[in-house]
């Protein structure tokens, strides 16, 4: 959500009108918010004494902050928005993950946000949800108005089209003690995610195949009392072929691009998500993608990964050792990623949020 209003923000500044001058000026509110780049473009104010998801701040604290400069229109960026204040509310919905998978989240926090979401839902005026399968979900589960549902995918970030060079790659590839051939998972180690089935599933090809080269990759750092965390590490402990399994902790942003295009396949056997952007950042970066049927990560994988259902443990190993042992599968993956992946930028993101911008300012008072 982070890198979604950071990237979303900057994009909008970035629009211009046919003669020239900004399209709009964006105000950031949030510990988000960067400084205002150098140069006439946009002011952009900064609020760092916001606490992210404080009822207090958001409710309170913001509104009142947000008289003081009259907008046209309030955008929040995750899930919950002002209840009260000026402008006409836009509400991004990222998924419903928590609602979901309860298990996995601090209860207090689940509470305020079972709480207020539906509220924010009520006052928003436009919904712009990241996928169909989320723009669904909320339908379903808070009966928004169909008509007030926006689908507007996020981007992926340019570091990931930007191509990287053998050396580059062999540098982080030594950074991290990965071989030549290595599946990667990036992610957090969260339960939702469906590592154990993928380490039982890595196994299975190992023993198959007789491989004692590739190794798995997972980004992530697993720490005590996390949701999932017994279980993978269990998973880890009772693994055959643990020896070939890694964990790189905590991946830095700059290393991550070159992470995931030297990795022979991205695997992500998740069981719920909001969009899926990993397999969206590997197809970018030429990487083959092995991807769960969870919705929202079909609708954005199926044009250009494999698929396997996630709790198909012999189907996740037979895709693996296919992706492992086929040089053309790989070679016809990645033409497919770089094509199906191309759609996936902030340019086109802002503008597809400005369009939104418009309907509802339109609703509001002609423009």
């Amino acid at each position: 959500m982070g890198r979604y209003s950071r990237g979303l923000a900057a994009a909008l500044r970035d629009l211009r009108r046919p003669d020239g001058p900004p399209l709009l000026e964006v105000g950031v509110f949030g510990p988000a918010a960067h400084a205002p780049p150098a140069g006439p473009p946009t002011r952009l104010r900064r609020a760092r004494d916001v606490a992210l998801e404080n009822p207090l701040a958001t409710h309170v604290w913001l509104p009142a902050r947000l008289a003081a400069f009259r907008p046209m229109l309030v955008h929040s960026t995750a899930f919950v928005g002002p209840l009260w204040g000026p402008g006409p509310l836009v509400l991004t919905f990222h998924d419903l993950i928590y609602h979901h998978h309860p298990a996995d989240y601090d209860p207090l926090w689940r509470w305020l946000i079972e709480t207020l979401a539906p509220r924010a839902l009520r006052r928003a005026r436009a919904v712009i949800a990241i996928s169909q399968a989320t723009a669904d979900d909320l339908a379903r589960t808070y009966r928004v108005p169909r008509r007030k549902l926006h689908v507007v995918p996020i981007a992926v970030d340019p570091a990931f089209f930007a191509p990287h060079s053998p050396a580059v790659i062999a540098a982080v590839r030594a950074r991290y003690g990965l071989p030549p051939t290595y599946l990667l998972h990036t992610g957090g180690l969260v339960r939702r995610k469906n590592l154990p089935l993928l380490l039982r599933a890595f196994a299975r090809h190992c023993a198959a195949t007789g491989d004692t080269t590739t190794v798995l990759a997972l980004t992530g750092r697993l720490a005590p009392g996390m949701a999932g965390g017994p279980e993978l590490a269990a998973a880890l402990a009772d693994s055959p072929v643990r020896a070939q399994i890694r964990l790189l902790g905590q991946v830095p942003g700059p290393d991550l691009p070159a992470l995931v295009a030297g990795a022979t396949a991205l695997v992500y056997p998740t069981l719920w998500e909001g969009q899926g952007l990993p397999p969206l950042e590997a197809m970018a970066a030429g990487t083959p993608v092995l991807a769960s049927t969870t919705p929202a990560v079909a609708e954005v994988a199926a044009p250009a990964a494999l698929l396997a259902y996630p709790h198909d443990e012999p189907a996740w190993a037979a895709a693996l050792t296919r992706l492992l042992t086929l040089p053309t599968l790989r070679a016809h993956l990645t033409q497919r990623g770089h094509a199906h992946t191309a759609a996936y930028t902030w340019p086109r993101c802002a503008q597809a949020t400005v369009d939104v911008y418009r309907q509802v300012l339109t609703q509001v008072r002609p423009l």
